[in-house]
Formats: C-alpha cells, structure tokens, sequence
C-alpha cells in the first residue's frame, strides 16, 4: 500500500514536512509508506490504522527525523499491544504483549531523554544586583538550534536577551512585594550611611 498526501502542492508538502520535523521529501515519502504498510487487523480498515499512527506522530510535533521514527515506532508497538489484548488466551500472546509494552516504554523514555537532552535550564535562589547591575527575573530556557550542540551556563545566559538596566526599571506598583523588598533594601542602605 502507498500513500500519497491529499494536499500535494509545494505548500501542502512543506506543511507535512514540517509537522514531520524534516525537511526531507524522502524521508517523509519513506516514513508515511512505512505507516502505511503496518498491519491492520481483518475487522479494522487500513486507513483508520494508519490515520491512527500518522496523528500520534504529528501532534507529538517531532523536531528531527530522529524523532518521527521513535515516535512512529511508538505508535507501531501501542497497536500492536492493542491488538494483542484482543486474544491474550496464551501464555505466549502474554509474554509478546508484555515484551510489546516494555518496547514501548523503552521508546518513551528514549524520546523524553532525547527531549530533554536539548533543553537547558538553570535556578539562581539567591542574588544581589548592585548599582549598574543586570539581572533576568524568571525562567530561563535555551533550546540549541541542532540538538548536538551543547552550550556552556556562561553562553545561554549571555544569548539572552539583555533586560534592561536595574536604574532604568519601571517604576513598582506601591505595596507590591518587589517595591517592598526594594523599600527594605534602601532603608538598610540608609542605616549603613
């Protein structure tokens, strides 16, 4: 069985890739046909089986092709698991569903270490800013463009966006806790004059 997508201009087809996180046809010619040809049982049509696998694919929105196999290998053994449930009357159909389920958790934890791996983030508790100073207040997340490329604390921090000067802020709004906090910290500072 070969799939051809409905939408079939060149906008179509960059779409797809896109939600295929490539930027390859072959690759993506070569995945949907592998989809295609995954098994479906004799009372399901073949379309909804492959429906089924190309959704679990496309709203996981892989990031490589890397990605879309682990995750369209995912969606092979959750139907094969599924099917499996149907007829569990042997021992042996226990232990291919059991061996099916362990595949897929394998495949999950592989694709969150793989997700997380190009993530970066970092948690600053305690700081002082002092006068001239510049501080970012909140999350900070960098995400590398390619997922082999690692950066060091010093280089995320410096990518960010500069916030602006600490004397240059916008006034607090009165009797928030930063314009208490801030309160707090010039009567301290007068105490020290």
């Amino acid at each position: 069985m070969e799939l051809t997508p409905d939408d079939t201009t060149p906008e179509g087809i960059s779409r797809l890739m896109e939600a295929f996180g490539t930027k390859d046809v072959d690759f993506l010619d070569g995945l949907i046909n592998q989809i295609a040809r995954v098994k479906s049982r004799d009372d399901e049509p073949a379309s909804q089986t492959v429906g089924f696998m190309l959704s679990v694919v496309k709203n996981q929105r892989p990031r490589n092709e890397l990605e879309a196999m682990v995750l369209t290998q995912m969606a092979a053994c959750h139907k094969i698991a599924m099917d499996l449930t149907g007829r569990l009357n042997h021992p042996e159909d226990y232990r291919l569903f059991l061996k099916t389920m362990k595949t897929f958790a394998d495949l999950k934890q592989t694709f969150e270490r793989g997700r997380k791996s190009s993530e970066h983030s970092f948690l600053v508790q305690n700081m002082t800013v002092k006068d001239g100073g510049q501080a970012i207040v909140g999350n900070v997340t960098q995400r590398p463009a390619e997922p082999d490329v690692e950066k060091s604390a010093a280089s995320i921090v410096t990518d960010a966006i500069p916030p602006p000067r600490v004397d240059q802020s916008p006034e607090l709004a009165p009797g928030s806790p930063a314009a208490q906090q801030g309160e707090d910290l010039q009567t301290a500072g007068e105490k020290d004059d």
